[in-house]
């Protein structure tokens, strides 16, 4: 009962539609550790499911059906092994919480600036290993453009460093690029070398009204003119999202006088002398002038700020306290976010009418969270198979304006089926080229991103 009680953390994902029955959890302190459980797991036919901070959304990190397969957790491999302010650079060890990297980079007048909901809990290494995105990437890039370097553990047990902190090196293969988005399938990392950039002294928060989506895609192409590079968020929230937030915490007050349809949260920043107050209150001028916004607020406070930015993570929970949904993180051309938005409204509310469809999310980058949430008393066992019907009537609507139907969170196991029907047959032959390559024997995270082997069929 006491084992049971120990590994209960690592057993279920955040979602809850996963629950793993492994062999064994086995938290490693090093990369040495690393190895050596690869290599015998790759020996005795065990598989080795890499997890993090288990706050992924897609089944990357559990298996439920295979009980030959050994959970790998990196928590215990936590050391920031050395931060070099004067190159802007920092390498640190897979298990590492995302905040904690943030809290140091500060400490040291640097700013790491992957920045999403789960950076209290998620691991660095999980973070890599998915391409995490979140509120920054318009401003700094993917997960993928903040890393320098790696250090792998292959699936024979190989310890394969390209840890450097250079900043230009161009000799032939950028190895560290197979391991990043690949989800542990193809190695395991241990460390990373990653890029840090100058503290923030200086930012502006505002919270600004539209009337149409349509609306909130020419405020931005406009704030990517007028702002000089310095916007690093500009999130979509519909007025569905603002009340399901100020319903769920206590505390969060309405922005804005009066409803909306439309919300943005926008924000700038910077870390010289620059006068941010004077550029924003032009560009809400000329916004103004242009008829695209109905109403808004800048941020007067540090304090404000946060409570704009509160709205943003409740709206979230608050969708989750609501149990079981249909989500999605699909991305589209930025240019029809709009036609995205109201074909894929226009579909579920023909075929799931009572569902409440809210899209919202990073606009700055086409990243639409496109959910739909069943009606109140809905049986449990009613919402899975119609989420599973209502996401083959969405996913062709991505297709045809040119979309990707994983945006930030990965293919992980969920989303595995929906992931192999898109890709080409060049496609399918080069990566699981490089899986046989890298992994002949399917050690590691077998279902996750490639399709797990039959029975028989492992050589």
């Amino acid at each position: 009962m006491e084992q049971e009680a120990s590994t209960s953390s690592f057993l279920k994902d955040w979602t809850g539609d996963y629950v793993s029955k492994p062999y064994c959890v086995i938290l490693p302190a090093t990369t040495k550790d690393v190895s050596e459980v690869v290599r015998y797991c790759a020996s005795n036919g065990l598989h080795v499911i890499p997890q993090g901070g288990n706050t992924g959304l897609v089944g990357g990190c559990h298996t439920e059906n295979d009980e030959q397969a050994v959970i790998l957790n990196l928590q215990r491999m936590s050391k920031i092994r050395k931060l070099d302010a004067t190159n802007y650079s920092v390498e640190v060890e897979a298990g590492c919480i995302v905040q904690r990297l943030q809290d140091q980079a500060q400490e040291a007048d640097r700013l790491f600036p992957l920045s999403f909901g789960a950076e209290g809990s998620a691991q660095i290494g999980g973070a890599i290993a998915t391409n995490a995105g979140g509120l920054n990437v318009l401003r700094y890039g993917m997960m993928r453009d903040l890393v320098l370097g790696l250090e792998v553990v292959l699936a024979d047990g190989t310890i394969l460093s390209t840890l450097n902190q250079l900043r230009k090196d161009n000799r032939g293969f950028d190895k560290k690029q197979l391991f990043i988005g690949t989800e542990g399938a193809l190695g395991i990392i241990t460390a990373a070398t990653l890029k840090l950039l100058p503290r923030i002294t200086n930012s502006e928060t505002a919270v600004l009204a539209l009337e149409s989506v349509e609306d909130v895609v020419q405020l931005y192409s406009l704030a990517r003119t007028h702002c000089a590079d310095l916007m690093t968020a500009f999130e979509l929230i519909p007025r569905a999202c603002l009340e399901m937030a100020l319903e769920h915490q206590h505390g969060l007050r309405d922005p804005l006088d009066g409803c909306h349809e439309n919300y943005v949260i926008m924000e700038m920043a910077c870390s010289g002398p620059l006068n941010l107050r004077e550029l924003i209150e032009s560009f809400f001028e000329t916004a103004m002038n242009k008829n695209l916004i109905a109403d808004g607020a800048l941020a007067e406070s540090l304090t404000q700020a946060q409570a704009f930015w509160s709205i943003r993570e409740a709206m979230v929970e608050a969708q989750a306290a609501q149990g079981r949904h249909l989500r999605t993180d699909i991305s589209v051309p930025v240019s029809v976010v709009p036609t995205f938005i109201v074909e894929a409204q226009s579909c579920l509310a023909e075929a799931a009418p009572g569902w409440l469809t809210v899209s919202y999310g990073h606009v700055g980058d086409g990243n639409i969270h496109f959910n739909a949430l069943p009606p109140a008393g809905t049986p449990e066992g009613e919402v899975k198979p119609e989420i599973s019907r209502l996401l083959r009537l969405i996913y062709p609507i991505v297709d045809a304006l040119g979309g990707s139907i994983s945006a930030e969170h990965g293919i992980g196991r969920s989303r595995l089926a929906d992931h192999q029907m898109r890709q080409s047959e060049a496609d399918q032959n080069i990566t699981a080229g490089v899986k046989h390559l890298l992994d002949p024997n399917m050690t590691l995270n077998p279902g996750c991103l490639f399709p797990a082997p039959a029975i028989g069929e492992q050589s």
